[in-house]
Parts: C-alpha cells; sequence; structure tokens
C-alpha cells in the first residue's frame, strides 16, 4: 500500500514540475510564436500573455490579460504597423525579436546587445536577457496606453491614447510627464505649450481670458491662504536633513525664507543657508543635529498660541468659535428676556381678573353685613 501511495505521490509531482516547467518557461534563442498554434506566452501566474492577439483581419503582437473572452491589451509592439497574417513566425535572433513571414525578416524589439531569450513577469513586463540574464530592453521602458502597476512614468515619457478599444494604434491624444514634475494631456503632434495642454484635475487657467497665462491649483490647502493665521513656521537650529528641493530661491534674509514657505501650499519645510531658501515636502528624513552645521530648517507647523492685545493673527477657527459662541449668548440672553416678559403679562393677566372676581364678590353681598 506503501508503495502505491509513493508511486502516485512521485506521479502527482512529475506531472506538477511539467505543467510548471510549461507556465514558466521563456521563449529561448530560436523558439517562436505563431498567431493559430503556440500564439503565447503566459506569465508564472497566468495572470499575463505576450504574443498574438487578433486586431482587425490579421494579428498583432504585444501584453494582454489572459484567461478572460475578450483580450484587454495592455502594451503593444509595432502598434501602428498594419496587422500580421496568419502564416508568421515570431522568434529570437540576436537582433532582438523578429518576425518572418515568406522569406521576409521584420524586426519587432531592436535589442540594445545580444539577445538570447525573454520572458514576461506576473506584473505584465515583457522582457529581452542577453545570454548572462540581464535584462537588455523591457516593455516597461516603451509604455503605449497603459500603465500597469508598479510601472513608472519616467520625466519626459508619455502614453499615446489608442485608436479605439479594439484598434490600438496610436490615437489624438498623448500624456505627457514633464520634467517640472507636471502631468499634462496634449493633443498628437503639439508643441509643449501651454495653449494646447489639458490641465490635470485640480487645476485651473490663472486668467480664463489667456490660456498662455499658465495655471494654478483651484483649490487650497486648509489655512493655506488665510493670511497664514493657524500655521506659523518652528525653527530647527543646527540640523542636516536628506535635501529633495523641488524650488531652490536667492534669498539674503531667513525671513523671506519663512515668507516664501508659508505663502507656498505646497511647502511643508524650507533649508536655509547661505542664502538660498530650499523648499521642501515630507517627509523630511535622516535629520541629525550638527553644532558646526549652519543650515536652518523652518518647519511648517500648527499655530497654537492664545491671542493677545497685540496678536493679530488669531486662526480663523478659533474667530469662528468666539462668532458663534457671541451669537448663542445672544440667543439665550433674548430668549430670557422674552420668557420674562410672557411671564410677567401673565401674571398681570391673572391679578387683574382676580382684582375682578374680588370687587365682584364684595359687590354681592347683602348690605346689612357691615
Amino acid at each position: 500500500m506503501a508503495s502505491v501511495i509513493l508511486f502516485l505521490f512521485l506521479s502527482f509531482t512529475l506531472i506538477f514540475k511539467v505543467l510548471a516547467q510549461q507556465r514558466y518557461s521563456n521563449i529561448s534563442l530560436g523558439s517562436s510564436l505563431t498567431p493559430t498554434t503556440n500564439s503565447s506566452l503566459l506569465s508564472p501566474s497566468g495572470l499575463y500573455a505576450f504574443g498574438f492577439y487578433p486586431q482587425g483581419t490579421g494579428y498583432a503582437i504585444g501584453v494582454f490579460i489572459a484567461g478572460i473572452p475578450q483580450k484587454t491589451v495592455v502594451w503593444t509592439a509595432k502598434r501602428d504597423d498594419p496587422p500580421v497574417d496568419s502564416n508568421v513566425n515570431l522568434l529570437i535572433n540576436d537582433a532582438g525579436l523578429v518576425l518572418e513571414a515568406q522569406g521576409q525578416t521584420t524586426t519587432v524589439i531592436s535589442a540594445p546587445q545580444s539577445a538570447s531569450s525573454a520572458s514576461l513577469f506576473d506584473s505584465g513586463n515583457f522582457v529581452l536577457y542577453n545570454s548572462d540574464r540581464d535584462i537588455i530592453w523591457q516593455s516597461f521602458d516603451h509604455p503605449t496606453d497603459t500603465l500597469l502597476p508598479t510601472q513608472r512614468l519616467e520625466a519626459g515619457s508619455e502614453l499615446v491614447s489608442a485608436v479605439s478599444e479594439t484598434n490600438h494604434s496610436t490615437g489624438i491624444f498623448r500624456l505627457r510627464m514633464q520634467t517640472d514634475g507636471n502631468l499634462v494631456q496634449y493633443p498628437v503632434e503639439t508643441p509643449e505649450t501651454a495653449p494646447y495642454a489639458y490641465w490635470s484635475s485640480g487645476f485651473a487657467s490663472v486668467n480664463p481670458g489667456d490660456r498662455t497665462a499658465g495655471c494654478e491649483r483651484n483649490f487650497t490647502a486648509e489655512s493655506c491662504k488665510e493670511d497664514h493665521k493657524s500655521i506659523r513656521i518652528q525653527e530647527v537650529l543646527s540640523t542636516a536633513w536628506e535635501d529633495v528641493s523641488y524650488s531652490v530661491l536667492s534669498l539674503s534674509i531667513k525671513g523671506e525664507c519663512e515668507q516664501a514657505c508659508l505663502q507656498d501650499c505646497n511647502c511643508d519645510a524650507a533649508f536655509y543657508e547661505d542664502g538660498l531658501c530650499k523648499k521642501q515636502k515630507l517627509p523630511l528624513r535622516y535629520g541629525r543635529r550638527n553644532p558646526d552645521e549652519s543650515n536652518s530648517a523652518l518647519i511648517k507647523v500648527k499655530s497654537t498660541s492664545i491671542r493677545t492685545n497685540t496678536d493679530r493673527n488669531e486662526p480663523a477657527v478659533d474667530k469662528k468659535k468666539s462668532d458663534q459662541l457671541g451669537r448663542g449668548v445672544l440667543i439665550v440672553g433674548i430668549s430670557v428676556v422674552a420668557f420674562g416678559l410672557v411671564t410677567l403679562a401673565i401674571s398681570g393677566i391673572l391679578f387683574l381678573k382676580y382684582r375682578v372676581w374680588a370687587y365682584k364678590r364684595i359687590s354681592e353681598k347683602p348690605h346689612w353685613i357691615k
């Protein structure tokens, strides 16, 4: 009995090993894919596939979500090339990934080094390797119209829309990550200037009548532009931090740097040293105190000070609460006075009625009563 169980265990182990090898298989040098048989390479989990998918009257090559009837394409190779016929082979050679059809070879992916194999990650990233198994090319560096989880859109890169859900050729819009950190949409084949830009949500033109004037946020952070009434700058002397400045200003006075940060809704802190004001965003990291350090960290914090006669920077929230309290006291006072007047009026009426009743009683007594 034990030998039978051992045999079954080894058999199932061998079967699962073979299936796993097929599921994790790469495209090696000389291997090929065809549109009708062995048409795609699965990622290890089977979530994504790389290979041929139907488009128009033929086939296109790309990465798509596998296991569903409608292939959701997330990356396309040579997206503007016409669909290919069913009698082509997609294979790897030293130059990269190529198509062979009727004795002709067309490069699909050009490798910067000699390629030896390819694979598809569970992230949807299709990669080419050299003989040392170093990645020499990856689809994540060449996005088309979709950004996948863990994929980054580097500065200077862009996504270009597809024509439709079934035609993944180049569309009419592009979403570009600019070097200034703004993610801006432009029509295809237009210069990267404000008149052609579609600002992302949360922004609006500075001057609605002049789109060349640029854009600004159409909302403000809490207390950001309310004359700084509820925020203040806390200075931390002789400290050094990781410097990830998003803006550097040349200012001769530290107070000017404080005001510049207070007036900037994006500024959480600023480092001032040698006439330079370096604006920072949270988190501030790797802070250390050094007596020899001349840098001052100017950190924006919530104001908790109590207002004095000379303090005109009362927080707007406290003023609002004070106004509400004053209105409440006024309402209570009016209510008490009104209640007193009503009570007095009722008492007067009752007293008058009692006097009339008493007078009638006296008038009704016999005259012989003395």
